[in-house]
């Protein structure tokens, strides 16, 4: 099971879900020459990615929120 989320005060730290793909696939795309894989990534890459991370028991990402924004 994944983790869903943690809340201290104004910060929260959440589980990542599907609702984020989009999110952090542009941070990704935007970002690329911080990464080891710097190819641009579609949407339909990231859905792949995404279920094979789910499906992996003892891997864990998460999106932060400061306010209530990520």
């Amino acid at each position: 099971m994944k983790i869903k989320s943690i809340v201290f005060d104004k910060l929260e730290i959440c589980g990542l879900t599907s609702l984020d793909l989009d999110l952090i696939r542009i941070w990704k795309n935007n970002n690329s020459q911080y990464f080891f894989k710097k190819n641009t990534i579609s949407s339909n890459d990231q859905i792949k990615w995404f279920k094979k991370y789910s499906d992996t028991a003892n891997d864990f990402m998460f999106i932060i929120k400061f306010e209530n924004k990520k």
